[in-house]
């Protein structure tokens, strides 16, 4: 956890989620003790040993979850998490946690959040999934029967000097590697768009808008496909800069990337 944020977590709207970081390594992981105390909201949201919290800003919710938890402990928020999602009236949800329920360091990676939480993200309408700790930028979107584009949106990202060798799932729809990501969610009518922006440059490098009729259906218009995708890697010659290397070359020529 940044020191930097001690003077500003308790007095800023700055809106965390508990990731491995801020947990020591026991036989049941601990919250480092200082982590409640700078973002002090946490004292009365907490559920159970859950840092789980819901909001409501105007006709959106969010809802945060304590990902970096041991299997009990995800089934309680799964319980908390579903109680949340069926009595919100909220035309907007998103859904924000430290891990990602698709992981794109390998499908095996991270299978209890997925079990416990995805069924209700697809059950309850959730629009938009954010979430972290690969160290890479990635989205994925859903499809109907017909192969249309539609919500939730799934997106990874990070703003770490870290670097991750990731998988390129063709689940996903967008990749981005070797630099850094913010992102910037706006909803005005009846859309929410999610707008990615490489750190470096604050050029926009996705975008996406989920469009929302007076039914709840809602449509997805992609307009990051026609952002090119940047995929930057130095290879220092060891045997996983090699692997990774012709993954991303693969991926490239899969997609037609020159």
């Amino acid at each position: 956890m940044d020191r930097g944020l001690d003077s500003i977590g308790q007095h800023y709207p700055v809106i965390t989620v508990t990731g491995n970081h801020e947990y020591l390594k026991y036989i049941i992981r601990k919250l480092e003790r200082r982590f409640s105390l700078v973002f002090s909201y946490y004292l009365d949201s907490m559920v159970g040993e859950n840092q789980v919290y819901t909001l409501k800003y105007n006709d959106m919710q969010i809802f945060c979850l304590d990902s970096n938890r041991e299997f009990f402990y995800l089934w309680t928020q799964k319980k908390w998490l579903e109680e949340q999602l069926k009595k919100s009236n909220a035309r907007w949800k998103i859904v924000v946690l430290h891990h990602p329920l698709y992981s794109i360091k390998g499908s095996m990676n991270n299978l209890f959040q997925r079990t416990m939480f995805n069924p209700l993200v697809e059950e309850y309408g959730v629009d938009l999934v954010l979430q972290g700790h690969e160290h890479a930028y990635a989205r994925m979107t859903a499809h109907g029967e017909n192969g249309e584009a539609q919500a939730p949106v799934y997106t990874v990202s990070h703003c770490s000097p870290k670097n991750y060798y990731i998988e390129f799932d063709k689940r996903f729809d967008k990749f981005g590697t070797g630099s850094r990501y913010y992102q910037q969610i706006r909803v005005h009518g009846d859309t929410l768009t999610m707008n990615a922006y490489d750190a470096t440059t604050n050029d926009l490098y996705d975008a996406v808008d989920i469009i929302k009729d007076k039914t709840g259906k809602s449509r997805l218009e992609d307009r990051g496909k026609e952002i090119p995708e940047a995929l930057i890697f130095h290879s220092n010659g060891g045997k996983k800069e090699e692997a990774f290397q012709k993954r991303i070359d693969e991926y490239k020529q899969r997609k037609g990337i020159q």
